[in-house]
């Protein structure tokens, strides 16, 4: 979910017994960024380090760049970027 409108997010956050009883992760109104990316950057830290782990290496990660594009927005993605 990448929702900011609030009805929706309550309505979706009625949802969580039966999710977790089935075994299904939701993140509700995270938002993109900062948001999915965070989640993004720390599932991408977690799997360098256990591949890491998994050839006997030590992994550090200094820093995370992000580079998106942003489609379909009527020539509005530089505004969209600046803005968020």
């Amino acid at each position: 979910d990448v929702c900011d409108e609030f009805e929706l997010a309550e309505s979706s956050k009625e949802l969580d017994q039966m999710a977790k009883a089935a075994g299904v992760p939701a993140i509700v109104s995270c938002g993109i960024w900062p948001g999915v990316s965070a989640l993004m950057a720390a599932e991408g830290v977690d799997q360098l380090k256990k591949k890491g782990e998994a050839s006997g290496e030590k992994v550090d990660i200094e820093s995370i760049d992000y580079s998106f594009f942003t489609a379909g927005t009527g020539n509005a993605g530089p505004t969209i970027v600046s803005a968020t």
